[in-house]
């Protein structure tokens, strides 16, 4: 958070502590009252709904897929991954990862199978280029921002890292209103 206010001009909350009990990290931070995004979307003005575009325009630090500081990823979505995967040299590695390392060499006898040539289409595609990753949250879901008249708060549950734009997230956001 201290990254954000630091470098965009998107108002943070005050922090009062962090601490951690029984392995669980907790952060005690400034809360607003105030309407969940998809409650306050409609009334939004326009600079305030640029706020994901702002965290999306920092820089990232290279073509790494990691967390702010640099360290292992957590996504919900993928349990078997838990505690943390990652951090990850370039995309094409996250992809790699995420696919349980394999590759299409691994299998050669596989191109005359039903449904390989969707999985040979999804690793050729991960093995492409890709724009430097963006700046996002880790558990970033519309009700986990709200506003309140001059405030829009982010409720931080993970790290924020730099990850690759998926195809999914962006659908995602069509369901949420255009960002």
């Amino acid at each position: 958070m201290k990254f954000v206010a630091d470098n965009t001009s998107i108002p943070v909350l005050k922090i009062y502590c962090s601490f951690v009990q029984k392995n669980r990290a907790y952060i005690v931070m400034e809360r607003i009252k105030g309407d969940v995004l998809p409650f306050a979307w409609k009334g939004l003005e326009q600079s305030e709904g640029k706020l994901l575009i702002k965290l999306r325009a920092l820089e990232s630090p290279g073509t790494g897929v990691q967390s702010f500081p640099g360290g292992s990823l957590r996504d919900s979505r993928m349990p078997g991954l838990l505690p943390g995967f990652g951090p990850f040299e370039t995309i094409q590695e996250f992809h790699h990862g995420l696919r349980a390392g394999l590759s299409l060499s691994d299998y050669p006898d596989r191109p005359h199978e039903k449904d390989w040539l969707d999985v040979e289409e999804m690793i050729i595609q991960h093995e492409g280029l890709y724009p430097s990753p963006v700046f996002t949250q880790g558990d970033l879901h519309p009700f986990n921002i709200s506003e309140r008249g001059d405030k829009v708060a982010l409720l931080n549950r993970f790290l924020e890292p730099f990850l690759t734009e998926f195809k999914m997230e962006k659908t995602l956001h069509k369901f949420w209103g255009e960002i």
